[in-house]
């Protein structure tokens, strides 16, 4: 058989009756012309082949609008960030991660139409756009007739920003103890009980919570938290824990050969 020079043999093949070709993508069959052979043409099949061009573009505009990645916006996107924000807080790792090149090698192959944005789309929309639908804790608040609170300020070493925790414990209709972390507040002031005490009044505040719902707050025994928590009228409690730690501490380094050992060391 003749070789098939023309591009239109990449959509038809010839029939088992050589008078027709049958066109690939729709089945059908389409005469070549002629009454033989020799007088087969190629013409039939290109105007027919045009008269698909519609459903043929169709068909490329399809295949390539899935080979695009997704828009940023996109709810398929939306659902994807969402998910690497939680666990960006959940696992406690640092936002920059979301532009780290294995990171987005896992998701590559996970979903190629994903594309991550970069660190400062999750700081400025991800992440407070899930903060804010985590304030439907304070529906389950509503609920608690009264509320105890831990709180305590701590720093990094990498960073310059203390931040006052509050975190809420309160039994549930069903006598469930239920426990939410609520706040972290940065604290770039001097770390002093007046300071602190406006801070737990304002974070209250922003969550909705009334102050006669204020059972007590349990803290360390550093003085501006003591000062802090007498300033603002609440019942407090030291923690036991850390007086026990502290108790500890200064049993062991009493020792003269317990500073003998670390001085060595």
């Amino acid at each position: 058989m003749a070789k098939k020079r023309s591009v239109i043999w990449e959509f038809f093949v010839v029939d088992e009756d050589t008078k027709y070709a049958v066109y690939n993508t729709f089945q059908a069959k389409v005469s070549k012309g002629g009454s033989s052979t020799k007088s087969y043409t190629t013409t039939n099949l290109v105007s027919h082949l045009t008269k698909h061009l519609d459903v043929i573009h169709k068909i490329v505009n399809e295949v390539q609008e899935l080979s695009k990645p997704w828009d940023i916006n996109d709810t398929r996107s939306q659902r994807v960030h969402k998910r690497i924000g939680e666990m960006l807080a959940v696992d406690c790792q640092p936002l920059l991660m979301v532009e780290d090149v294995g990171f987005k090698r896992v998701l590559q192959t996970l979903e190629p139409h994903y594309k991550c944005p970069n660190r400062k789309y999750f700081t400025d929309t991800i992440v407070p756009k899930i903060f804010t639908g985590m304030k439907e804790v304070c529906k389950l608040i509503g609920t608690a007739k009264y509320i105890s609170f831990t709180t305590d300020v701590w720093s990094s070493s990498v960073s310059i920003i203390s931040l006052l925790s509050l975190t809420a414990h309160w039994v549930d209709d069903t006598f469930v103890k239920v426990s939410a972390v609520l706040h972290a507040q940065a604290v770039e002031e001097s770390h002093t009980g007046e300071h602190i005490a406006a801070q737990m009044e304002w974070m209250l505040q922003n969550w909705e919570i009334p102050r006669d719902k204020v059972h007590i707050v349990i803290s360390d025994n550093a003085s501006n938290m003591v000062k802090a928590m007498n300033d603002a009228s609440f019942a407090h409690f030291g923690c036991f824990a850390h007086s026990l730690q502290l108790v500890i501490k200064d049993g062991l380094f009493v020792q003269r050969t317990i500073n003998d050992i670390l001085a060595i060391c």
